[in-house]
């Protein structure tokens, strides 16, 4: 799951709490969260290295500077697919289909 965030800092660690949950009641899947901080100005990248300094299935990117929710999701993204582990197999419409290499 990518996630933009842009000035968060008040809400994230209960965002992250909850999809922590949602996405681990969901037997066999194996997951991960990808922030990617939108330049914020508050402490929200203070608060995602918080969160992923306790969970090695969390990563936090950052933007210099705000570049709008739609960057932020791409730069996750391509973050994301850059990992050794995954590879694109179906592309159809805004549906992207992986599969994990073992």
């Amino acid at each position: 799951m990518v996630v933009p965030c842009c000035e968060e800092a008040e809400g994230i660690h209960r965002f992250h709490a909850e999809s922590k949950r949602v996405l681990g009641a969901l037997d066999g899947l194996d997951h991960r969260i990808v922030f990617v901080d939108d330049g914020s100005r508050d402490a929200t990248l203070a608060r995602l290295d918080e969160i992923a300094a306790g969970d090695p299935a969390r990563l936090v990117y950052s933007l210099s500077r705000s570049s709008g929710h739609q960057i932020a999701l791409g730069a996750g993204l391509e973050a994301f697919l850059r990992s050794p582990q995954l590879r694109l197999l179906h592309r159809a419409g805004g549906h992207l289909v992986f599969a994990r290499a073992f």
